[in-house]
């Protein structure tokens, strides 16, 4: 695949929206790892439907295309019984 599609040529980077690219890097993140505000997550998805000729549009459509494909792999699995209070006695014996 294009080098372009995983990074962006920060020396070259000029968004038309005047997107810094570090807070666009960090709210990306944010958005991936499920730590954004709603606030922020509207911040980020009018953006991207604003942005046509953004150079890091494919890098955001490909980070959230991998993190919905996760989304539907991942199946959350059932703690082994009594596996939490044995962490949790662990943890208080150590302190």
């Amino acid at each position: 695949m294009d080098q372009d599609i995983y990074s962006c040529n920060e020396d070259s980077y000029e968004c038309p929206q005047g997107i810094n690219l570090d807070d666009r890097k960090e709210l990306l993140q944010k958005i991936v790892d499920g730590q954004a505000t709603k606030d922020e997550e509207k911040h980020f998805y009018q953006s991207m439907e604003s942005c046509d000729r953004c150079q890091c549009r494919n890098l955001c459509e490909q980070h959230l295309e991998i993190k919905s494909m996760l989304k539907e792999k991942l199946n959350p699995k059932p703690v082994p019984k009594g596996l939490i209070d044995e962490i949790k006695s662990k943890i208080s014996g150590t302190i």
